[in-house]
Protein backbone atom coordinates (compact mmCIF):
# COMPACT_ATOMS: atom_id res chain seq x y z
CA UNK A 1 0.00 0.00 0.00
CA UNK A 2 2.78 2.40 0.90
CA UNK A 3 4.51 2.11 -2.55
CA UNK A 4 1.19 2.96 -4.19
CA UNK A 5 0.78 6.02 -1.98
CA UNK A 6 4.31 7.13 -2.81
CA UNK A 7 3.57 6.70 -6.52
CA UNK A 8 0.34 8.72 -6.30
CA UNK A 9 2.13 11.42 -4.32
CA UNK A 10 4.82 11.58 -7.02
CA UNK A 11 2.17 11.91 -9.73
CA UNK A 12 0.30 14.74 -8.03
CA UNK A 13 3.44 16.68 -7.09
CA UNK A 14 5.53 16.13 -10.24
CA UNK A 15 4.74 18.42 -13.17
CA UNK A 16 6.77 16.15 -15.46
CA UNK A 17 4.70 13.10 -14.53
CA UNK A 18 1.47 15.05 -15.05
CA UNK A 19 2.60 16.05 -18.54
CA UNK A 20 3.43 12.44 -19.40
CA UNK A 21 0.01 11.28 -18.22
CA UNK A 22 -1.65 14.09 -20.16
CA UNK A 23 0.11 13.07 -23.36
CA UNK A 24 -0.86 9.45 -22.78
CA UNK A 25 -4.45 10.59 -22.30
CA UNK A 26 -4.39 12.47 -25.60
CA UNK A 27 -2.92 9.51 -27.45
CA UNK A 28 -5.58 7.28 -25.89
CA UNK A 29 -8.33 9.60 -27.17
CA UNK A 30 -7.03 9.32 -30.75
CA UNK A 31 -6.59 5.56 -30.41
CA UNK A 32 -10.10 5.12 -28.98
CA UNK A 33 -11.68 7.02 -31.88
CA UNK A 34 -9.75 4.97 -34.44
CA UNK A 35 -10.59 1.69 -32.66
CA UNK A 36 -14.33 2.41 -32.52
CA UNK A 37 -14.45 3.30 -36.22
CA UNK A 38 -12.44 0.16 -37.05
CA UNK A 39 -14.65 -2.11 -34.94
CA UNK A 40 -17.73 -0.70 -36.62
CA UNK A 41 -16.22 -1.27 -40.07
CA UNK A 42 -15.45 -4.90 -39.20
CA UNK A 43 -18.99 -5.40 -37.88
CA UNK A 44 -20.52 -4.04 -41.07
CA UNK A 45 -18.27 -6.24 -43.19
CA UNK A 46 -19.42 -9.31 -41.30
CA UNK A 47 -23.11 -8.44 -40.95
CA UNK A 48 -23.71 -7.00 -44.39
CA UNK A 49 -20.94 -7.51 -46.90
CA UNK A 50 -22.81 -5.96 -49.86
CA UNK A 51 -23.93 -9.09 -51.76
CA UNK A 52 -23.98 -8.79 -55.54
CA UNK A 53 -27.41 -7.95 -56.97
CA UNK A 54 -28.92 -9.33 -60.16
CA UNK A 55 -29.13 -5.81 -61.62
CA UNK A 56 -25.34 -5.51 -61.41
CA UNK A 57 -24.85 -8.75 -63.34
CA UNK A 58 -27.41 -7.77 -65.98
CA UNK A 59 -25.09 -4.93 -67.00
CA UNK A 60 -22.83 -7.65 -68.43
CA UNK A 61 -25.38 -10.43 -69.09
CA UNK A 62 -28.77 -8.86 -69.93
CA UNK A 63 -30.36 -12.33 -70.07
CA UNK A 64 -29.31 -13.25 -66.53
CA UNK A 65 -32.23 -14.20 -64.28
CA UNK A 66 -30.66 -16.26 -61.49
CA UNK A 67 -27.55 -16.12 -59.31
CA UNK A 68 -26.25 -19.17 -57.44
CA UNK A 69 -23.35 -19.26 -54.94
CA UNK A 70 -20.14 -20.62 -56.47
CA UNK A 71 -18.28 -22.25 -53.57
CA UNK A 72 -15.41 -23.42 -55.78
CA UNK A 73 -14.34 -19.91 -56.73
CA UNK A 74 -15.95 -18.09 -53.78
CA UNK A 75 -18.17 -16.16 -56.16
CA UNK A 76 -21.52 -16.57 -57.93
CA UNK A 77 -22.72 -18.56 -60.95
CA UNK A 78 -24.94 -16.79 -63.49
CA UNK A 79 -27.90 -18.44 -65.30
CA UNK A 80 -30.57 -17.34 -67.75
CA UNK A 81 -34.31 -18.09 -67.66
CA UNK A 82 -33.77 -21.54 -69.21
CA UNK A 83 -31.21 -22.37 -66.50
CA UNK A 84 -28.39 -22.16 -69.03
CA UNK A 85 -25.06 -21.15 -67.46
CA UNK A 86 -23.84 -17.82 -68.78
CA UNK A 87 -20.73 -17.35 -66.68
CA UNK A 88 -19.64 -16.43 -63.18
CA UNK A 89 -18.41 -13.49 -61.14
CA UNK A 90 -16.00 -13.00 -58.26
CA UNK A 91 -15.33 -10.04 -55.99
CA UNK A 92 -12.08 -8.68 -54.62
CA UNK A 93 -13.61 -8.05 -51.19
CA UNK A 94 -13.21 -9.15 -48.49
CA UNK A 95 -10.22 -11.22 -49.70
CA UNK A 96 -8.31 -8.12 -50.83
CA UNK A 97 -9.19 -5.93 -47.85
CA UNK A 98 -5.47 -5.43 -47.16
CA UNK A 99 -4.92 -3.91 -50.61
CA UNK A 100 -5.66 -0.23 -50.17
CA UNK A 101 -5.56 2.86 -52.31
CA UNK A 102 -5.40 6.35 -50.84
CA UNK A 103 -7.50 5.68 -47.76
CA UNK A 104 -9.04 2.23 -48.11
CA UNK A 105 -9.77 -0.84 -50.24
CA UNK A 106 -12.07 -1.00 -53.26
CA UNK A 107 -14.54 -3.78 -53.99
CA UNK A 108 -14.27 -4.78 -57.66
CA UNK A 109 -16.47 -7.39 -59.32
CA UNK A 110 -14.87 -9.35 -62.19
CA UNK A 111 -17.40 -11.00 -64.50
CA UNK A 112 -16.37 -13.99 -66.67
CA UNK A 113 -18.10 -15.97 -69.38
CA UNK A 114 -18.07 -19.76 -69.35
CA UNK A 115 -14.69 -19.79 -71.15
CA UNK A 116 -13.15 -17.94 -68.14
CA UNK A 117 -12.72 -14.79 -70.23
CA UNK A 118 -13.44 -11.40 -68.66
CA UNK A 119 -16.76 -9.96 -69.78
CA UNK A 120 -16.14 -6.78 -67.79
CA UNK A 121 -15.42 -5.36 -64.35
CA UNK A 122 -17.66 -3.40 -62.01
CA UNK A 123 -16.37 -1.04 -59.35
CA UNK A 124 -18.89 -1.50 -56.54
CA UNK A 125 -17.77 0.63 -53.60
CA UNK A 126 -14.56 2.00 -52.13
CA UNK A 127 -12.96 3.13 -48.91
CA UNK A 128 -11.23 5.86 -50.93
CA UNK A 129 -12.70 9.31 -51.43
CA UNK A 130 -15.81 9.35 -53.62
CA UNK A 131 -14.20 11.79 -56.04
CA UNK A 132 -11.24 9.51 -56.77
CA UNK A 133 -13.47 6.44 -56.92
CA UNK A 134 -15.83 8.06 -59.44
CA UNK A 135 -12.91 9.20 -61.58
CA UNK A 136 -11.79 5.59 -61.91
CA UNK A 137 -15.37 4.46 -62.63
CA UNK A 138 -15.68 7.01 -65.43
CA UNK A 139 -12.34 6.19 -67.06
CA UNK A 140 -13.56 3.91 -69.83
CA UNK A 141 -10.04 3.04 -71.00
CA UNK A 142 -9.09 1.68 -67.58
CA UNK A 143 -12.39 -0.13 -67.04
CA UNK A 144 -12.41 -1.67 -70.54
CA UNK A 145 -8.73 -2.66 -70.47
CA UNK A 146 -9.56 -5.88 -68.62
CA UNK A 147 -12.11 -7.15 -71.11
CA UNK A 148 -11.21 -10.22 -73.16
CA UNK A 149 -8.41 -11.35 -70.87
CA UNK A 150 -8.51 -14.80 -69.31
CA UNK A 151 -8.45 -15.73 -65.62
CA UNK A 152 -5.01 -17.34 -65.97
CA UNK A 153 -3.62 -14.40 -67.92
CA UNK A 154 -4.62 -11.94 -65.20
CA UNK A 155 -3.63 -14.26 -62.34
CA UNK A 156 -0.06 -14.44 -63.64
CA UNK A 157 0.19 -10.82 -64.74
CA UNK A 158 2.96 -8.41 -63.78
CA UNK A 159 1.11 -5.09 -63.84
CA UNK A 160 4.22 -3.03 -64.47
CA UNK A 161 5.34 -5.15 -67.42
CA UNK A 162 1.78 -5.18 -68.75
CA UNK A 163 1.84 -1.37 -68.82
CA UNK A 164 -1.04 -0.85 -66.40
CA UNK A 165 -0.97 2.79 -65.32
CA UNK A 166 -3.06 4.61 -62.80
CA UNK A 167 -5.88 6.95 -63.73
CA UNK A 168 -4.62 10.54 -63.69
CA UNK A 169 -5.60 12.23 -60.44
CA UNK A 170 -6.73 8.93 -58.90
CA UNK A 171 -3.56 6.89 -59.22
CA UNK A 172 -3.68 5.13 -55.85
CA UNK A 173 -7.35 4.19 -56.22
CA UNK A 174 -6.94 2.78 -59.73
CA UNK A 175 -3.78 0.85 -58.84
CA UNK A 176 -5.62 -0.54 -55.83
CA UNK A 177 -8.27 -1.87 -58.24
CA UNK A 178 -5.63 -3.38 -60.54
CA UNK A 179 -3.67 -5.02 -57.74
CA UNK A 180 -6.87 -6.31 -56.18
CA UNK A 181 -7.95 -8.00 -59.42
CA UNK A 182 -4.59 -9.70 -59.94
CA UNK A 183 -4.25 -10.77 -56.31
CA UNK A 184 -7.83 -12.07 -56.13
CA UNK A 185 -7.44 -14.24 -59.22
CA UNK A 186 -3.91 -15.33 -58.39
CA UNK A 187 -4.86 -16.29 -54.85
CA UNK A 188 -7.65 -18.57 -56.01
CA UNK A 189 -6.15 -19.82 -59.25
CA UNK A 190 -5.81 -23.63 -59.21
CA UNK A 191 -2.25 -23.52 -60.51
CA UNK A 192 -0.86 -20.44 -58.78
CA UNK A 193 -2.61 -20.24 -55.40
CA UNK A 194 0.39 -21.71 -53.56
CA UNK A 195 2.63 -18.95 -54.96
CA UNK A 196 0.36 -16.05 -54.09
CA UNK A 197 2.24 -13.24 -52.42
CA UNK A 198 1.00 -10.08 -50.71
CA UNK A 199 0.96 -6.99 -52.93
CA UNK A 200 4.37 -5.31 -53.29
CA UNK A 201 5.27 -2.13 -51.45
CA UNK A 202 4.87 0.84 -53.77
CA UNK A 203 8.04 2.58 -54.93
CA UNK A 204 6.64 5.31 -57.16
CA UNK A 205 8.07 8.76 -57.79
CA UNK A 206 5.27 10.16 -55.61
CA UNK A 207 6.51 8.05 -52.70
CA UNK A 208 10.12 9.14 -53.12
CA UNK A 209 9.06 12.77 -53.54
CA UNK A 210 6.91 12.69 -50.42
CA UNK A 211 9.69 11.03 -48.42
CA UNK A 212 12.19 13.67 -49.57
CA UNK A 213 9.76 16.43 -48.57
CA UNK A 214 9.34 14.84 -45.13
CA UNK A 215 13.12 14.82 -44.64
CA UNK A 216 13.23 18.46 -45.68
CA UNK A 217 10.49 19.38 -43.20
CA UNK A 218 12.29 17.56 -40.39
CA UNK A 219 15.57 19.31 -41.24
CA UNK A 220 13.96 22.74 -41.14
CA UNK A 221 11.94 22.01 -37.99
CA UNK A 222 14.86 20.66 -35.92
CA UNK A 223 17.83 22.73 -37.13
CA UNK A 224 18.79 26.37 -37.43
CA UNK A 225 17.59 26.33 -41.02
CA UNK A 226 14.17 27.48 -39.84
CA UNK A 227 15.75 30.82 -38.90
CA UNK A 228 16.63 31.67 -42.52
CA UNK A 229 13.66 33.66 -43.77
CA UNK A 230 14.54 33.32 -47.47
CA UNK A 231 15.00 29.54 -47.15
CA UNK A 232 11.67 29.21 -45.34
CA UNK A 233 9.93 31.17 -48.10
CA UNK A 234 11.47 29.00 -50.83
CA UNK A 235 10.49 25.86 -48.91
CA UNK A 236 6.89 27.04 -48.80
CA UNK A 237 6.91 27.46 -52.58
CA UNK A 238 8.22 23.89 -52.91
CA UNK A 239 5.41 22.68 -50.64
CA UNK A 240 2.70 24.49 -52.62
CA UNK A 241 3.97 23.51 -56.05
CA UNK A 242 5.67 20.16 -55.44
CA UNK A 243 3.77 18.55 -52.57
CA UNK A 244 0.43 20.23 -53.30
CA UNK A 245 -0.12 20.55 -57.05
CA UNK A 246 2.36 17.95 -58.31
CA UNK A 247 2.19 15.17 -55.70
CA UNK A 248 -1.17 15.80 -54.08
CA UNK A 249 -0.84 13.18 -51.32
CA UNK A 250 -1.85 15.06 -48.20
CA UNK A 251 -3.20 14.19 -44.78
CA UNK A 252 -6.94 14.67 -44.31
CA UNK A 253 -9.91 13.42 -42.31
CA UNK A 254 -10.85 11.35 -45.38
CA UNK A 255 -7.48 9.61 -45.17
CA UNK A 256 -7.64 9.08 -41.40
CA UNK A 257 -11.24 7.86 -41.64
CA UNK A 258 -10.36 5.35 -44.32
CA UNK A 259 -7.31 4.09 -42.46
CA UNK A 260 -9.20 3.86 -39.18
CA UNK A 261 -11.82 1.72 -40.95
CA UNK A 262 -9.74 -0.60 -43.08
CA UNK A 263 -6.18 -0.24 -41.79
CA UNK A 264 -3.19 1.84 -42.85
CA UNK A 265 -2.36 1.58 -46.55
CA UNK A 266 1.36 1.24 -45.92
CA UNK A 267 1.96 -0.96 -48.98
CA UNK A 268 0.24 1.26 -51.54
CA UNK A 269 1.28 4.56 -49.93
CA UNK A 270 4.33 3.91 -47.71
CA UNK A 271 5.58 7.50 -47.74
CA UNK A 272 2.12 8.82 -46.87
CA UNK A 273 1.90 6.34 -43.98
CA UNK A 274 5.33 7.47 -42.76
CA UNK A 275 4.25 11.11 -43.05
CA UNK A 276 1.11 10.44 -41.02
CA UNK A 277 3.15 8.68 -38.33
CA UNK A 278 5.61 11.57 -38.13
CA UNK A 279 2.78 14.14 -38.10
CA UNK A 280 1.31 12.46 -35.01
CA UNK A 281 4.46 11.34 -33.21
CA UNK A 282 6.72 14.41 -33.60
CA UNK A 283 4.33 16.93 -31.95
CA UNK A 284 3.42 14.35 -29.31
CA UNK A 285 7.02 14.10 -28.09
CA UNK A 286 8.63 17.40 -29.13
CA UNK A 287 5.97 20.16 -29.12
CA UNK A 288 6.79 20.92 -32.79
CA UNK A 289 3.79 21.10 -35.14
CA UNK A 290 5.71 19.32 -37.90
CA UNK A 291 2.94 18.90 -40.45
CA UNK A 292 0.98 22.10 -39.94
CA UNK A 293 3.96 24.45 -39.75
CA UNK A 294 6.55 22.81 -41.99
CA UNK A 295 4.72 20.56 -44.47
CA UNK A 296 1.11 21.52 -45.25
CA UNK A 297 0.85 23.25 -48.67
CA UNK A 298 -2.39 24.99 -47.73
CA UNK A 299 -0.82 26.39 -44.61
CA UNK A 300 2.11 27.65 -46.69
CA UNK A 301 -0.29 29.22 -49.21
CA UNK A 302 -2.13 31.04 -46.40
CA UNK A 303 1.17 32.42 -45.09
CA UNK A 304 2.05 33.78 -48.54
CA UNK A 305 -1.40 35.32 -49.02
CA UNK A 306 -1.27 37.05 -45.65
CA UNK A 307 2.32 38.18 -46.23
CA UNK A 308 1.45 39.77 -49.58
CA UNK A 309 -1.85 41.33 -48.45
CA UNK A 310 -1.88 45.09 -47.71
CA UNK A 311 -1.75 45.86 -44.01
CA UNK A 312 -5.05 47.74 -44.21
CA UNK A 313 -6.77 44.39 -44.90
CA UNK A 314 -5.78 42.90 -41.57
CA UNK A 315 -8.52 42.41 -38.99
CA UNK A 316 -8.35 41.64 -35.28
CA UNK A 317 -11.23 39.33 -34.41
CA UNK A 318 -12.93 39.93 -31.04
CA UNK A 319 -11.74 37.30 -28.59
CA UNK A 320 -15.27 35.99 -28.04
CA UNK A 321 -15.77 35.35 -31.77
CA UNK A 322 -12.33 33.76 -32.14
CA UNK A 323 -12.96 31.51 -29.14
CA UNK A 324 -16.25 30.34 -30.64
CA UNK A 325 -14.80 29.71 -34.11
CA UNK A 326 -12.06 27.50 -32.66
CA UNK A 327 -14.64 24.81 -31.95
CA UNK A 328 -15.76 24.54 -35.57
CA UNK A 329 -13.06 21.95 -36.43
CA UNK A 330 -14.34 19.74 -33.60
CA UNK A 331 -17.87 19.85 -34.99
CA UNK A 332 -16.45 18.90 -38.39
CA UNK A 333 -14.61 15.98 -36.75
CA UNK A 334 -17.87 14.77 -35.22
CA UNK A 335 -19.57 15.14 -38.61
CA UNK A 336 -16.76 13.17 -40.29
CA UNK A 337 -17.12 10.33 -37.78
CA UNK A 338 -20.89 10.22 -38.29
CA UNK A 339 -20.46 10.22 -42.08
CA UNK A 340 -17.99 7.34 -41.82
CA UNK A 341 -20.04 5.21 -39.41
CA UNK A 342 -23.39 5.66 -41.16
CA UNK A 343 -21.93 5.63 -44.69
CA UNK A 344 -23.71 8.90 -45.51
CA UNK A 345 -23.52 10.06 -49.16
CA UNK A 346 -21.00 12.77 -48.36
CA UNK A 347 -17.41 12.77 -49.57
CA UNK A 348 -15.16 13.42 -46.57
CA UNK A 349 -12.64 15.05 -48.89
CA UNK A 350 -15.16 17.85 -49.44
CA UNK A 351 -15.00 18.87 -45.78
CA UNK A 352 -11.46 20.18 -46.35
CA UNK A 353 -9.55 22.07 -49.08
CA UNK A 354 -6.72 19.63 -49.73
CA UNK A 355 -8.11 17.89 -52.82
CA UNK A 356 -8.30 21.32 -54.48
CA UNK A 357 -4.59 21.02 -55.25
CA UNK A 358 -5.57 18.19 -57.61
CA UNK A 359 -7.64 20.84 -59.36
CA UNK A 360 -8.34 18.79 -62.49
CA UNK A 361 -10.46 16.33 -60.54
CA UNK A 362 -11.43 18.37 -57.47
CA UNK A 363 -15.09 18.95 -56.64
CA UNK A 364 -16.63 22.38 -56.31
CA UNK A 365 -17.01 22.06 -52.53
CA UNK A 366 -13.34 21.43 -51.78
CA UNK A 367 -12.26 24.16 -54.23
CA UNK A 368 -14.70 26.58 -52.58
CA UNK A 369 -13.29 25.80 -49.14
CA UNK A 370 -9.73 26.27 -50.41
CA UNK A 371 -10.54 29.63 -52.02
CA UNK A 372 -12.51 30.81 -48.99
CA UNK A 373 -9.62 29.86 -46.71
CA UNK A 374 -7.16 31.86 -48.81
CA UNK A 375 -9.48 34.89 -48.92
CA UNK A 376 -9.88 34.70 -45.15
CA UNK A 377 -6.08 34.67 -44.81
CA UNK A 378 -6.02 38.14 -46.39
CA UNK A 379 -7.65 39.44 -43.22
CA UNK A 380 -6.78 36.95 -40.46
CA UNK A 381 -3.44 35.09 -40.46
CA UNK A 382 -3.85 31.31 -40.91
CA UNK A 383 -7.62 31.70 -40.60
CA UNK A 384 -8.49 28.27 -41.99
CA UNK A 385 -5.87 26.51 -39.86
CA UNK A 386 -7.21 28.14 -36.71
CA UNK A 387 -10.94 28.02 -37.35
CA UNK A 388 -11.73 25.40 -39.97
CA UNK A 389 -9.30 22.49 -40.23
CA UNK A 390 -10.38 19.19 -38.57
CA UNK A 391 -7.12 17.49 -39.56
CA UNK A 392 -5.22 20.31 -37.91
CA UNK A 393 -7.40 19.95 -34.81
CA UNK A 394 -6.30 16.33 -34.44
CA UNK A 395 -2.62 17.18 -34.84
CA UNK A 396 -2.86 20.20 -32.53
CA UNK A 397 -4.71 18.18 -29.89
CA UNK A 398 -1.94 15.57 -29.72
CA UNK A 399 0.83 18.20 -29.46
CA UNK A 400 2.72 18.61 -26.20
CA UNK A 401 2.96 22.15 -24.83
CA UNK A 402 5.75 22.12 -22.30
CA UNK A 403 5.74 23.03 -18.60
CA UNK A 404 2.53 25.07 -18.87
CA UNK A 405 0.55 22.19 -20.33
CA UNK A 406 -2.64 21.45 -18.41
CA UNK A 407 -5.77 19.34 -18.67
CA UNK A 408 -8.35 21.77 -20.02
CA UNK A 409 -11.70 22.19 -21.72
CA UNK A 410 -10.35 20.83 -25.02
CA UNK A 411 -9.49 17.52 -23.34
CA UNK A 412 -13.05 17.33 -21.98
CA UNK A 413 -14.48 18.03 -25.45
CA UNK A 414 -12.25 15.29 -26.91
CA UNK A 415 -13.59 12.84 -24.32
CA UNK A 416 -17.09 13.92 -25.31
CA UNK A 417 -16.21 13.11 -28.93
CA UNK A 418 -15.22 9.60 -27.88
CA UNK A 419 -18.49 9.26 -25.95
CA UNK A 420 -20.51 10.35 -29.00
CA UNK A 421 -18.63 7.88 -31.19
CA UNK A 422 -19.20 5.09 -28.67
CA UNK A 423 -22.91 5.93 -28.64
CA UNK A 424 -23.05 5.75 -32.46
CA UNK A 425 -21.24 2.41 -32.35
CA UNK A 426 -23.41 0.83 -29.64
CA UNK A 427 -26.75 2.26 -30.81
CA UNK A 428 -25.99 2.02 -34.53
CA UNK A 429 -29.11 0.18 -35.69
CA UNK A 430 -31.55 2.37 -33.76
CA UNK A 431 -29.90 5.57 -34.96
CA UNK A 432 -29.84 4.33 -38.55
CA UNK A 433 -33.58 3.50 -38.39
CA UNK A 434 -34.26 6.94 -36.91
CA UNK A 435 -32.29 8.56 -39.76
CA UNK A 436 -34.46 6.68 -42.24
Amino acid sequence: MRPLLHFLSFIFHSSGARRVLLQLYRASIIAALALLVHLHYQRVQIDNNSPVKLSEIQTFFPDATKLVPDTERMGIRIFDAKNKPLGFAVRTMPICSDIKGYSGPTDTMIVFDEARTVRGIGLRYSGDTLLHFRDVQKDRYFVNWWKGKSWDELAGMDLKKAGVEGVSGATLTSLCVARGIVFRLKHYNDELSAKADPPPVSRSWQDFGLFAALLGALAIAFTRLRGFIFLRAMWQIVLIGGVGFLNGQLLSVALFGGWASAGVAWRSAPALALLAGAALLVPWVSKKALYCQYFCPHGAAQEWVHRLAPRRFRVNLPSSIAAGLRWLPWFLLLAAIAITIFALPVDLAELEPFDAYLWRIAGWATISIAVAGLIAALFVPMAYCKFGCPTGAILEFIRARGPQDRFGFREIVALGLVAMTLWMYLDYERIRIWMG
